[in-house]
């Protein structure tokens, strides 16, 4: 075999194989989550600023994201690559009421440093709005909705799978028995025999106490998960690496 022959050869392979890493990565791309802000306004009139992330053409299950009080819908960014490896096809995150851009109610701005612990208890139905938005997503199949939420977001997410039989699994971060007149004790009581996954740090002493009081008398449906890097909500995953990996087992397996 002469040498222009070999040459032919070693660039057709090498052609071939730079094609198919092209097929490849546009494939991974075109799994990639598109993404859009929306603004929802509540039956009292709080409007939610969020954000909507999905995969174009395909249903499956869907996650809303609730941060803590004090902060935003971005926070949730780095759980965006386990919620698609996991195989989540429909993703709201959303500003609670009062925090970040979710910062007027009609026509008056708000914050949530004002608010009353009544406010703080009635923005648990206000939040079903979100809830709603997500639900009629054409990417959203929804006999598989979860729902994860960070500190007092937590709470929230308590409260309203209790308030909503077809909410399948939830993940709460730090979660507390009570926070700002939020309680997730009753709302967990009242929670159906469905998957829960309780995370919390060891240092975290009251959120560690009330998960233990939470799964009190449950089934092996609750799983609690300590972590020893101290952090608190959403930064748990940042301070310990190895939740990205119980996290996306744990919802492949439960959402």
């Amino acid at each position: 075999m002469n040498i222009s022959n070999i040459f032919l050869r070693s660039s057709l392979r090498l052609a071939s194989s730079f094609f198919l890493a092209l097929i490849i990565s546009a494939s991974v791309a075109a799994q990639n989550f598109q993404h859009e802000d929306v603004n929802i306004t509540t039956p009292s009139g709080y409007r939610i600023a969020g954000t909507y992330y999905s995969i174009s053409g395909q249903t499956g299950p869907a996650v809303l994201l609730l941060p803590n009080i004090t902060g935003q819908r971005g926070d949730w960014n780095d759980f965006l690559p386990i919620l698609q490896d996991s195989g989540v096809k429909s993703v709201l995150a959303i500003d609670l009421p009062g925090s970040g851009s979710s910062d007027f109610k009609n026509r008056d701005k708000i914050s949530w440093r004002n608010f009353t612990e009544e406010d703080f208890r009635d923005i648990s139905t206000e939040l079903n709005s979100a809830l709603d938005h997500l639900r009629q997503a054409p990417t959203t199949d929804p006999a598989h909705i979860g729902i994860i939420g960070s500190i007092l977001g937590a709470n929230y997410a308590a409260v309203m799978a209790a308030n909503n039989s077809d909410i399948k699994s939830l993940v709460l971060l730090s979660p507390g028995l009570v926070y700002r007149s939020v309680a997730s004790f009753w709302a967990m009581e009242k929670y159906p025999n469905k998957p829960v996954l309780l995370v919390a740090t060891k240092t975290d002493y009251y959120s560690v106490r009330s998960c233990e009081k939470m799964r009190e008398g449950k089934s092996q449906n609750i799983q609690f998960q300590i972590y020893n890097k101290p952090a608190y909500g959403t930064d748990i995953l940042a301070n310990n690496p190895s939740f990205k990996a119980t996290l996306t087992d744990w919802l492949k397996s439960n959402l």
